[in-house]
């Protein structure tokens, strides 16, 4: 929840317009007094093949399915149909200029017990892209982005527990309400720092800075014993800039008309193509711990083909996927990049098909 008090205090009531041709507008369907679904709605005067590039990642994420002719109705009838345990789901704008749009989608998730999150997606307006951190951030500077991270979260925690070692009397930490945030943090400390974890795995782009998100340490059975909750890190641009790439330098120059190609990759982008030479098809995959998460739909349709796989980088060069029925693979999808866009197969009971996916 913490995270989307950031968006949420520039939420959108209709429509707002920080970068000349942008504007984000609100798209709401409500079920009850409490449960509400709204996304936001981006358009671009100057440039509407990049909005509905966003608008497609933003619903393909959202709701799993394409916005189509009619998003108001596409979201409705996914509201009806049921998204995967989604209670409710809202939007802030965190930051819009000329060169990238930040939108902060807050769910709720309820099972056993409601858990919210809040995902960060930042654009670049340009070409509609989803901008990732190896975008704009060298490969061999990554480890120093995720140091200093790891020490802004260290630091807050050894703060935190260095005031409470001032304050407390023996009779207070005999209280039963005395936390000891020692071994509170302590411990997740601990497992953090021998898990390896990649403290760089959640970012947004924000005016003259990096922004990124950590979870908390606790879990939801002592959540209210949390101080700290989840850990927000912000870096300058200014202090990293030698470690930027040529596409974030163009990026966060502030210059709108110096923006050039982001890398060349299949996954972590909304992209399109065709089957066959006819068939209009859109793709939004990741690739999350060597694993491909994500799906393929036919544009006429809108609906999500679910899709697997393996994959060992956000840029391979070679990719094999397959869709599943049950326990047998229904597709394959053998996809090479060749000549600036992804060629290859599709595969289906014995019929095999050309696929092409453009790059923006």
């Amino acid at each position: 929840m913490k995270r989307l008090l950031v968006g949420i205090s520039t939420l959108l009531c209709c429509s707002l317009a920080s970068a000349q041709s942008v504007k984000v507008s609100e798209l709401v369907y409500q079920t009850d007094s409490y449960n509400k679904y709204r996304l936001p709605w981006v358009t671009q005067s100057d440039n509407p093949q990049s909005a509905q590039r966003i608008n497609d990642a933003i619903f393909s994420r959202s709701v799993a399915y394409l916005p189509g002719n009619d998003p108001q109705l596409t979201l409705n009838n996914a509201v009806k149909q049921g998204i995967d345990g989604v209670a409710s789901l809202d939007y802030g704008l965190v930051e819009s200029n000329d060169n990238f749009i930040t939108l902060a989608i807050f769910t709720e998730f309820c099972g056993a017990y409601c858990e919210s999150d809040t995902s960060q997606f930042s654009f670049d307006l340009k070409h509609g892209t989803g901008i990732l951190l190896t975008d704009i951030i060298r490969p061999e500077a990554l480890s120093s982005i995720n140091d200093m991270i790891k020490a802004n979260i260290r630091g807050e925690i050894d703060a935190l527990i260095k005031r409470q070692n001032k304050s407390p009397t023996p009779v207070e930490k005999q209280d039963e309400d005395y936390v000891d945030y020692q071994a509170f943090y302590g411990d997740c400390w601990v497992m953090r720092d021998e898990d390896d974890i990649r403290f760089t795995n959640s970012f947004s782009l924000e005016k003259g800075k990096l922004v990124f998100f950590n979870d908390r340490c606790s879990n939801h059975a002592n959540r209210a014993l949390d101080e700290l909750g989840e850990f927000t890190t912000k870096i300058s641009v200014s202090k990293i800039a030698d470690l930027l790439t040529p596409y974030g330098r163009s990026l966060l120059s502030g210059k709108k008309d110096g923006v050039i190609s982001p890398p060349a990759q299949l996954f972590n982008r909304m992209l399109y193509g065709t089957i066959g030479n006819k068939t209009s098809i859109a793709i939004n995959a990741n690739c999350l711990s060597k694993s491909v998460n994500g799906a393929y739909f036919y544009t006429k349709y809108g609906q999500p083909i679910e899709l697997n796989g393996s994959c060992l980088s956000a840029n391979a060069q070679s990719v094999v996927m397959t869709t599943s029925s049950g326990d047998t693979a229904a597709e394959r999808i053998e996809l090479t990049l060749k000549e600036g866009e992804y060629q290859g197969s599709w595969i289906s009971q014995g019929k095999t098909l050309p696929i092409t996916i453009l790059l923006p």
